[in-house]
Parts: structure tokens; C-alpha cells; sequence
């Protein structure tokens, strides 16, 4: 992704189990507010993200547990207050955690999915929370919002795009971003760089949701040669 790096390396094993974020409101210690989101990724060794849903349509059973240890890592390293984003694989031997993010989530999480389907804006949150003044987050709404990622199938050059009409008009579609053109290189995703849009969509449970915007992007049909 054109950063400079250290070639140094850590070793890290590997964990089994899905993978989700969870979407959290520190204040004095306690979360204040805090939402599991599915995470649906390529296999590996890349484990892009291809999509999230939030809530979460699966292992609804285990999002207080996801939640908890959230909450600890934060107070581990001392963030008390303000936003995090904290992604963890659900092990068999618990939730473990991978990353960190003394901010709001990325890839449209809180910025359209959070708001669409519980109300609640982390942003006006965290700037009400710098500026000192009363921070009030809480869930306002309760359906479910889904955003899937259009990525190539095989590596080349895009010669014809087919369905892409269909999916622009299709009244499920409430926000999207398809970018790519005919003619483009494109690869099947090895990082979120090799992404060419999304779309997303609303419903009343996660698990229309998901199946609704999976539904959508696989009817895009990219004609790709080697």
C-alpha cells in the first residue's frame, strides 16, 4: 500500500473462528455505548474484508462476550474515554483479540452503517466529547445495515461490465461507490487497495441484510482475460 516499512517481523499464530468488530464508547472506564459488527473476509492468506454487518447476524449469543473483552483491552492500555474499534476473531477458546483503534470504525462502519441501522453517530459523539459537553449516544433506531465490497474474481484486464445498470437502480441500494472502468488491471484482492466499490443495504434483520447486499454485488459480472 506504498508505506515504508520496517523489515522487521513479528510472528503471530494464527487463530481460528469468525471475525468481527466491536464498535465502542469509552466514558470514565465504562462503555457508554458499544455494537458487534460481522466482519465476512476472503480465506487466507489475505483475509480481505468483503463485507460487514451491523449488528452482527451470527453468534448473537456471544456479543456480550465480544463486548467484554473489548471493554478490558481498553481499559488495559489506559483508554478510558472516547471512541474505539476493536477487531477480534471469536476463538475456540473465546474472543481474542487482533487490533486496537482509539477511533471510529473505518470501511463506512460509522460513518453510514451505525448511523443507518441503530441512529447512533460516533462522531458527534467524540467531537461533543473533546469540546467537553455532554455526550449523547444511544441507540435511536433498530434495523440492520450491510455494506458488501465488489472485488474481481481472477486476475487481468476488465474487458465488459454486465448487471451494473440493475444494481445502480435497485431501490435496496441506499449509498454506493463503484469505481472501475473497462480496459482496468484488476486482481483478486490481496488488500483493501484492490477493492473497486460498494454497495449498501438496509433491512429489518441482519440476516436480510447480508443476504440482500451479497445478493446485490454478486450480480455484477465482471468479463475478465488474462
Amino acid at each position: 500500500m506504498d508505506f515504508k516499512v520496517c523489515r522487521d517481523f513479528l510472528i503471530e499464530e494464527y487463530i481460528s473462528g469468525d471475525e468481527f468488530s466491536v464498535e465502542i464508547f469509552m466514558s470514565k472506564g465504562k462503555a457508554l455505548f458499544a455494537s458487534v459488527t460481522e466482519k465476512i473476509t476472503t480465506e487466507s492468506p489475505s483475509f480481505v474484508e468483503l463485507g460487514h454487518v451491523v449488528p452482527t447476524s451470527v453468534h448473537t449469543d456471544k456479543v456480550n462476550e465480544l463486548v467484554d473483552a473489548s471493554t478490558k483491552a481498553m481499559l488495559a492500555i489506559g483508554l478510558n474515554d472516547g471512541p474505539a474499534h476493536i477487531e477480534l476473531r471469536l476463538s475456540p477458546r473465546g474472543p481474542l483479540i487482533i487490533e486496537t483503534n482509539a477511533r471510529p470504525g473505518g470501511d463506512q462502519i460509522a460513518r453510514q452503517l451505525l448511523i443507518n441501522a441503530l441512529g447512533v453517530n460516533v462522531f458527534d459523539a467524540t467531537l461533543a466529547f473533546y469540546l467537553d459537553e455532554p455526550v449523547a449516544i444511544k441507540k435511536t433506531k433498530n434495523i440492520s445495515s450491510a455494506i458488501a465490497y465488489l472485488v474481481a474474481k481472477q486476475n487481468g484486464q476488465l474487458q465488459k461490465i454486465n448487471g451494473l445498470e440493475n444494481v445502480l437502480n435497485n431501490p435496496n441500494v441506499i449509498a454506493h461507490i463503484l469505481k472501475f472502468e473497462k480496459k482496468q488491471i484488476v486482481s483478486i484482492p490481496k488488500s483493501s487497495d484492490d477493492r473497486l466499490g460498494y454497495i449498501i443495504v438496509n433491512a429489518p434483520t441482519p440476516q436480510e441484510a447480508k443476504a440482500k447486499a451479497f445478493e446485490i454485488i454478486n450480480s455484477i459480472e465482471l468479463e475478465i482475460i488474462s
